[in-house]
């Protein structure tokens, strides 16, 4: 299978994989917060969307994180990170499960809880542009959707696996989480020693910034987004797309976890069923084929399709009543995220200039910031206001305009990085 690789390639897959396999992991206790912090620790309903923003928020300074990480080594800031974004996972151990409200002591424990959530995905913010970095310096653009491809399917296998083990410990004892998140902090920690050992091609390294150089840059950041954005209009396009998707993706995120935990009323393990289980095996059957699809058609109309098929599914998942049509509804949720997430990771990488995919990445994440902003409260305000159907129809409509707007507006042939 990878003999019609090049060498760097084979060289970077057999270091890469199993520090994926250690994230999946990772992510299978990380993405149990917001179910957690609701079913457990006695959060109101309005933490949950509150919660995605504070996790997001974060990124919108990603672009300023360019001329900081510039000045770094690009292996050991792996190491920087890791022990950054993952450590406040160890302290979950000192969260306890006690009662909410008048005479409880939940409030305190509930606010640690968050606080160190959010301060691992601030950190975190820097992986994703540093990932995209690697992935463009040692993987050549014909064949990096097949191995992004392969890499987050092996991710997925972990979480999956990992996600089913956490609902039925927790259904069990839920004081379990001061055993689960800690554990998720050390498997995190351990993927960005073992990505940190992987030397980056030859020529293909972020430069090394001065001092003084550095704090130009970060002071002129968000003039650089929007010099961009002016000079490459088929990047902006592209940004407009996900923008419209993820004001969708964002929207219907905190509905389906308030539906699932208070209307279906949903035990750790019906909820790991679904968001653990058949969402990311969605995902996984589908990611391979998504990755081979991107590097075929390209990435403008492989994301597009991917889009169509998003919101379809989310029209579709208004209607459900039941728990096994929320498994199903997220196993179709998860194969058409296989296309979004492939179009997010490489989409950038795919219009950047040469030496510029972690500047374009930067941006890219910074988007994500912006909307969630508005987005995650927009839809539990529709929740609240309209109810779930109209607001599940509506998450749907912003993903369908999404991929409208690649299609018509984006062109085909932009080069690849």
């Amino acid at each position: 299978m990878l003999e019609s690789v090049p060498r760097v390639s084979r060289y970077t897959w057999v270091r890469l994989w199993p520090a994926y396999a250690l994230l999946g992991s990772s992510q299978a206790i990380v993405w149990l917060s917001d179910f957690v912090a609701k079913r457990s620790l006695g959060a109101p309903d309005w933490v949950v969307p509150l919660l995605l923003t504070a996790f997001q928020v974060s990124w919108i300074f990603s672009p300023a994180l360019e001329p900081l990480m510039a000045r770094q080594n690009a292996q050991s800031l792996f190491r920087k990170i890791g022990l950054l974004s993952y450590l406040p996972m160890l302290a979950v151990a000192f969260v306890a499960v006690v009662p909410v409200g008048p005479g409880g002591a939940g409030e305190g424990h509930l606010v640690l809880f968050l606080v160190l959530m959010i301060a691992h995905f601030a950190i975190d913010t820097a992986f994703i542009p540093h990932r995209g970095a690697l992935l463009t310096a040692n993987f050549p653009a014909r064949v990096r959707g097949r191995m992004y491809g392969l890499a987050t399917a092996i991710s997925l296998v972990c979480m999956t696996l990992f996600s089913k083990a956490c609902g039925s410990v927790l259904d069990g004892d839920p004081r379990w989480l001061r055993f689960l998140f800690p554990l998720g902090g050390l498997l995190g920690l351990w993927a960005c020693f073992l990505l940190a050992r992987i030397r980056w091609r030859h020529g293909a390294r972020p430069a090394i910034a001065d001092g003084d150089g550095m704090w130009r840059e970060v002071r002129g950041t968000w003039g650089n987004v929007l010099t961009v954005f002016r000079t490459d209009r088929a990047f902006f396009k592209y940004e407009a797309g996900y923008m419209l998707y993820g004001v969708g993706f964002l929207m219907f995120w905190p509905i389906m976890v308030l539906f699932a935990e208070g209307d279906l009323g949903l035990s750790y393990g019906s909820w790991t069923s679904a968001r653990g289980v058949a969402w990311p095996l969605g995902i996984m059957v589908a990611t391979p084929f998504a990755g081979r699809l991107c590097d075929k058609i390209g990435v403008v109309r492989s994301t597009a399709l991917a889009f169509a098929l998003l919101g379809s599914v989310f029209a579709s998942m208004a209607f459900v009543k039941t728990e096994f049509g929320l498994i199903a509804g997220f196993a179709f949720f998860g194969i058409a995220m296989a296309g979004v997430d492939v179009g997010w990771s490489l989409g950038p990488l795919h219009f950047a200039p040469k030496g510029r995919s972690r500047s374009y990445a930067g941006i890219h994440v910074a988007m994500v910031g912006v909307r969630s902003l508005f987005a995650p409260m927009f839809g539990y305000t529709m929740l609240k206001e309209v109810g779930f159907q109209a607001a599940c129809l509506t998450a749907a409509t912003m993903v369908l305009c999404g991929s409208a707007v690649l299609l018509l507006f984006v062109p085909r042939n932009a080069p690849a990085a």
